[in-house]
């Protein structure tokens, strides 16, 4: 998927089984082992600056004004094989996104609460295991990184630095269990029993649930195409009742080539407000992605990037503000060595609510009458590596 928020299913989608010799079969084997990390560091300038150096809403960027070390990580994995096997993902990170992305991390049973919050969870990235079996079937268990929506905590692959208003309100991780089964014609179904929306405590005794349908060839002419569609559903508030359930419903569909790519995501969705949760609120909107290659020259790529969006939340459940927001971004990408990305991007947010949405000088609390808009420059430079180890060995020649 081409700017995912997930860590590919390597061995879900079954593979064609050919008879190769010994040797033949150890050269074409995957590692099953890898190993890397990020570091993501910027310098964003919000013209409305806000006291506090927050960029109300953008978890994936939260501090503008100053210099931030916005993520730093790193990660084992093991994959299954195409014939099946146990995986296991193991990553940590830290940084202002993270405590920004982990900040509303549940403690059930507030002041009486043990063991939970995001003190507890948020340097975990990624934490699960399971198994991959040559019917196309898997089951994992544990942390993981959300398939929902359109860009990475990590963003390393985005196009663009910023993420959507749509990215800022899916999650970027859940916690529980994933089943997947690999269909015919590219297909691929997931069905995940979570503790909840981006949460790994549950606020709540039931679980909610996630299904997932997925469409992605690996070769051909429709090689680079993907479609993806997500329903989730389940309590999350304290209350149960099934008519203040979180119901949220997503499509992403692109094309991704070297020199060219395009995509684009829809959502809505309605739930019990946090504020009044017996009370429901709806919400609806999405973004195009376009990227097209200026210079290509061995491991160095130079790209432009542009992404128009809206999102509309008239209840004010997903920002805590009514209104429309609408946001426009372009930007440049330089990708170099194999692992170091520059990006320059512009962005500017407009809010039609009528208290504003963004913070403002010494206007910081969310009872105050905010900033209607703000223009936002981004310099991003993030260092990324991965390594692969741990393959079968080519077998020996035999003594005469």
């Amino acid at each position: 998927m081409l700017i995912s928020s997930a860590i590919p299913l390597a061995g879900l989608v079954a593979s064609a089984v050919t008879t190769l010799e010994p040797a033949e079969e150890a050269a074409e084997q995957p590692q099953r082992w890898v190993t890397g990390g990020m570091i993501d560091s910027a310098y964003i300038y919000n013209s409305n600056r806000p006291a506090n150096h927050v960029y109300r809403g953008a978890y994936t960027t939260p501090r503008t004004n100053e210099f931030t070390l916005n993520l730093a990580g790193a990660f084992v994995e093991r994959r299954a094989g195409p014939s099946g096997g146990w995986n296991l993902q193991l990553g940590v990170h830290g940084g202002a996104a993270v405590n920004a992305v982990y900040a509303a991390e549940p403690t059930p049973g507030d002041e009486d609460s043990q063991y939970a919050g995001a003190e507890v969870f948020q340097h975990i990235a990624r934490a699960n295991t399971g198994a991959a079996f040559s019917s196309g079937t898997r089951l994992d268990f544990g942390v993981f990184s959300s398939p929902v929506g359109i860009g990475g905590l990590w963003s390393n692959d985005n196009w663009l630095y910023s993420s959507t208003w749509e990215s800022n309100w899916v999650p970027y991780y859940l916690s529980g269990l994933r089943v997947g089964q690999a269909l015919p014609e590219n297909l691929r179904l997931e069905l995940w029993v979570v503790n909840g929306w981006q949460t790994v405590a549950d606020v709540n005794v039931a679980p909610s649930g996630l299904l997932g349908l997925y469409w992605e060839p690996d070769e051909g002419p429709r090689e680079g195409a993907f479609v993806a569609a997500h329903l989730f559903s389940g309590p999350e508030t304290e209350k149960l009742a099934p008519d203040t359930w979180l119901v949220h419903g997503s499509v992403q569909a692109g094309y991704d080539r070297p020199r060219i790519g395009i995509a684009a995501v829809a959502d809505a969705g309605r739930g019990g407000l946090p504020s009044s949760p017996e009370d429901v609120g709806v919400y609806y909107g999405g973004a195009i992605f376009s990227r097209v290659a200026l210079f290509r020259h061995d491991d160095v790529t130079l790209d432009f990037n542009l992404r128009p969006e809206v999102w509309a939340d008239p209840d004010g459940l997903t920002y805590g503000r009514d209104g429309i927001f609408y946001a426009a971004s372009s930007g440049l990408a330089l990708r170099a060595f194999g692992g170091l990305t520059l990006r320059l991007e512009y962005r500017y947010d407009l809010s039609t609510g009528d208290d504003g949405a963004f913070f403002v000088e010494e206007r910081t609390s969310d009872q105050d009458v905010l900033a209607s808009d703000q223009h936002t420059l981004f310099v991003n430079l993030t260092g990324y590596y991965e390594i692969a180890f741990g393959g079968p060995k080519r077998p020996q020649a035999s003594k005469p």
